[in-house]
């Protein structure tokens, strides 16, 4: 939620194609950990909480399941009106010289009070170098954001 500004302004944007690109945004700007890291995540125990408050936004995520791990994260705005949802899990295939990891679930912002739910598939990454050199993750295909339905 370092970016969690841009889902304000789109929360209080009346041109919904604007407010559509402000989601997207936000959501790209969620992949830029990639290039200041490639190291291991962290992997908390089952039933641990994070909890996050700030004057902008509450955030809440729980380890929910340990092996395969889990993470279900919430995140709901104070200044304007939104949320943000998902589960993380990530299946990992190896690839000979590169792990390429996708997530299972997919990730949802709502705007209510626009009546919006946008519906978002994370690309595929690949973890390089690994083993020998300095590893790095690349970002691969294509992140789909698109309306879906809000009931």
């Amino acid at each position: 939620m370092e970016y969690n500004y841009l889902l304000d302004l789109a929360a209080r944007e009346q041109d919904p194609v604007r407010r559509h690109a402000l989601v997207a945004v936000h959501l790209v700007s969620t992949l830029t950990i990639c290039e200041r890291t490639a190291t291991k995540p962290f992997n908390p125990l089952l039933g641990e909480t994070f909890e996050f408050v700030t004057d902008d936004f509450e955030y809440l995520s729980e380890q929910v399941t340990h092996h395969p791990p889990v993470t279900a994260c919430y995140c709901r705005g104070k200044k304007s009106n939104y949320l943000f949802q998902t589960n993380q899990k990530t299946n990992i295939k190896f690839g000979g010289k590169n792990l390429f990891m996708t997530q299972q679930f997919r990730s949802f912002v709502d705007l209510p009070d626009f009546g919006e739910r946008y519906e978002v598939e994370f690309p595929v990454m690949s973890l390089h170098n690994f083993i020998i050199g300095t590893p790095y993750i690349d970002i691969g295909e294509t992140m789909k954001i698109h309306k879906a339905d809000s009931n």
